[in-house]
Parts: C-alpha cells; structure tokens; sequence
C-alpha cells in the first residue's frame, strides 16, 4: 500500500468518525443560524440607513418649501442653483422645475407629484451614472422640487456588514472543522489501538490487551469491557490448549499400541485374507494418526502455541522447494508442476512451507490427469501484499461447495485419499499470517489465493 493510499484511508477514518460527523452537523446549523440572522441583521441595518436618508431628504425638502415661501422668485432661484451645485460634490441630486422650465439642476430627474421613487441610472451634470437614487418629490410654492440620494452607501453598508458575517462564519466554520477533526482523530488513534490489540489476539497471541487512558472516556469505557473479554478468552483458549495436550498424551499411547500390535499381526499372518485384513488395519490406524497429528497441528496454529518469531520469508524459494518435492507425483499423476515469481513476507517459513505443500498435494490429488498445474508468488497490486497462489486447469470445484472445502474433514471426493484437513491446515496458516484465503474458478480448474496484509507485521 503507497503512501498516498495510506493517507486516504487515515483520512477517510476521520472523516467518518462520529464527533467530525457531529461538527459538520454543527457547522450545518451554524450556517443556517447565521444565514438567518444574517438576512435579519442586513434588512435591519438597510432599514435603519433608508429610514435615515428618508428623514434627511424630507428635511431638506421642507428647507426648500421655507425658502421659497420667505424669498422672492429672483433669489429664490439663485439659491437653489447654488444649492444644485453644492449637492453635487454631496452625491446628492436636485432638481427645480417651475411649469416645465428647469429653473435648477445637477441631474437628469423627472418632475413628478408628491412621492417617494427609486430611480435607476441618473446622469449628473459631472457625467456620472448614479447606480440608484432615492427621489423625493414635492411642491414650494410654484415650484416642483425633486431631491434624491445616491444609494451607493447602502449598497458599502450592506457589502461591510456581508463581509463581517462572512467572516466571522468561516472562521466559526474553520473552527469547528479543526475541533472535529481533532476530537475525531483521538478517537480514530483510541479505536485504532483498539484494533491493533484485537489483530493480535486474532494472530494467536492472547495476551494483547487494549491500552485504557488513566482518565476514561467512553472508548476507554469500552476498551476496558473489551480487555475483561479478552481475560476470559485468554482464560478458555489456555484451557483449551491443556485439553488438548491432554488428550493427545492419554490418546498418543493407546494408538501407538493400536499400530505395533497390527504391524505385528500383520507379520505374523501367511497370507490370505487374514493378511489382507491385517494390512487395511495398519493403513486405517496410520490414516487415524495422520489426522489426529493434523488435528493437533491445526489446533496448536490456531492457539499460536510455539508460535516463533515474524522473519522475512521468501515465497519464491518456498514455492521452488515444494515444486520439486511433488514433481515426481505430479508426474506419475500425469500432471505438470511448476513454480514461479518472488515475493517476500514477515511470518513464520516452516507454516508457510506446510500450506503451499498441502496446496500442492491437493491439487495433485484432485486436478485429474493432463492438468497443469502452477504454484505463483507475486504482488497483485498497490491496495495488498503479497499473493501465494496455486492454480490448475483441472476438475475445479463447483462454485456452490467452494466454502465447504475450507471445513474440517470435507471431502468432495471420497475416493480420493486424503483426511480433507489440507484446506482447513491452510486456512488456519493464513489466519496466523492475517491473510486472506480465496478460491476461484481458474476457467477451468481451481485457483487458490493466500493474500497477505499489504504491511509486514510481527506474528
């Protein structure tokens, strides 16, 4: 697995933790929190600057109605056209009309009765375009008087106040991310301990423990209910492991002596029936031997009883030796045997070498006659490590009893020998290992995969 991989799948842990859940829950409510109030704060604040410039522009208008009522028409035109000058350095818009003729302006406005307008795109006298205007319009005496407001500081209030919350939220946003991404990797390293613990009890070595925090919280909670399990566990698997030593030593001595008496019957008889029934007796008791020490060797890789030390293996020179050791019977089979690929992996090589031979040995056994079969080590690609595979073109096995055959004592083919413990031996060996066992269909044939964990780790 490549660094990148790596990264991706760390991230992905985060990102489905329940407190990074719970944050982005947060932040979502946040978002529709401050977006509300938000729109509130814009409209009140917009509100508040309209209603300000309203009452700004009513009270000049009434300026106006008071000069035109106390002034004679002479002065008081030159003072609204000083008035229209001074408004435009102000952003502000005025206009008089007296019967049609524009007596003072600095800006394209329309006379219009008594009324409050929004106005679009004015021009004044300077040139300018005025985005938005607030018009008020009104009479003095027999003028009409029309007075607006450039709207553009609305617009910078409105702009400011957006600005603020939406900094404020992303540095809330910011903040909860980082508060749950935090709280979420903590609990990804707590589970993560976890889980390292209980891959090693499942590799055999039961005395791993999950690591529990001097403060508990509830992961620790939970480790700690966990390591009580696994006390129990590691109490039953040693008792297990008693038992069977036990049986194998009452057991060992009784079929010992079963097999030296039927040798010597055998010896003694001249032939005949009796010697036939006497030879099938032996071959039997060797066959009961032969699956009792299978038994006791499954039991004993299971309960990682003499478990040794991880040490880099080399399945290419494992894969050779056993290509050589059943290439004569493959032969005699009518069968074609080889081996080939390189890959290397942390375990134990004696295991290893014991499951690619029963490989082999089944697939002679079982392939048929003319089938080829091959014994592969190799990589399949950057998401695992590395693979063990042994594959034929020969009877195959139906998809539906593919599951079966991994099961202790399963034979699909009773005529065949064998103590259908191959499979299951195995198995068990890539369970030390933390592989994975697959069979497919080779089209035809029967394919055979042990795949190892992308990274080398101790057993």
């Amino acid at each position: 697995m490549g660094r990148a991989e790596r990264l991706r799948r760390a991230g992905a842990g985060l990102t489905s933790g329940a407190a990074f859940r719970g944050a982005l829950y947060g932040i979502a409510a946040f978002c529709a929190v401050l977006l509300l109030s938000g729109v509130a704060v814009l409209m009140a604040a917009r509100h508040a600057v309209m209603a300000d410039i309203q009452a700004g522009l009513a009270a000049q208008l009434a300026i106006v109605q008071e000069m035109a009522a106390a002034n004679d028409p002479v002065a008081f035109e030159a003072t609204v056209t000083d008035l229209a000058r001074r408004f435009a350095a102000a952003n502000m818009v005025v206009a008089v009309y007296q019967q049609g003729r524009v007596v003072a302006a600095n800006a394209a406005l329309p006379a219009t009765p008594a009324t409050w307008r929004l106005v679009d795109d004015v021009t004044t006298i300077r040139g300018e375009t005025l985005e938005r205007v607030l018009v008020l319009s009104g009479r003095a005496g027999g003028y009409t008087v029309v007075l607006g407001r450039d709207l553009a500081g609305v617009r910078r209030v409105s702009h400011a106040i957006a600005g603020v919350l939406a900094g404020v939220g992303a540095v809330m946003v910011a903040t909860l991310i980082a508060i749950g991404w935090g709280l979420s990797a903590r609990s990804e390293r707590a589970l993560g301990r976890i889980e390292a613990a209980l891959d090693l009890v499942s590799r055999g070595e039961f005395g791993a423990r999950a690591p529990v925090a001097a403060a508990p919280d509830q992961i620790d909670r939970v480790a700690a209910k966990i390591n009580i399990h696994l006390d129990r566990l590691e109490v039953l698997m040693a008792e297990a492991a008693n038992r069977a030593a036990a049986i194998a030593h009452d057991l060992r001595t009784p079929l010992a002596r079963a097999m030296l008496s039927a040798e010597r019957l055998l010896a003694a008889t001249d032939g005949g029936a009796e010697e036939t029934e006497a030879a099938a007796l032996v071959e039997e008791l060797d066959r009961l031997a032969r699956i009792f020490d299978a038994i006791l060797r499954i039991a004993r890789i299971e309960g990682a009883q003499d478990a040794r030390p991880a040490e880099p293996v080399d399945l290419g020179s494992i894969l050779a030796e056993v290509a050589d050791l059943y290439g004569a019977a493959a032969e005699a089979a009518g069968q074609r045997l080889s081996a080939e690929g390189q890959a290397v992996v942390a375990g134990d090589a004696v295991l290893l070498t014991q499951a690619a031979a029963n490989l082999a040995a089944n697939a002679v056994a079982h392939a048929g006659p003319g089938a080829r079969i091959r014994l592969r080590a190799g990589a399949p690609g950057p998401e695992a490590g590395a693979v063990l595979v042994c594959e034929d073109d020969g009877r195959g096995v139906p998809a539906a009893q593919r599951g079966r055959v991994l099961d202790p004592f399963v034979r699909l083919d009773l005529a065949a020998e064998g103590t259908g413990l191959g499979l299951t031996f195995v198995r068990a060996v890539a369970e030390r290992h933390g592989a994975r066992l697959e069979l497919a269909d080779a089209d035809p044939g029967l394919r055979v995969t042990m795949v190892f964990p992308a990274r080398l780790t101790d057993l």
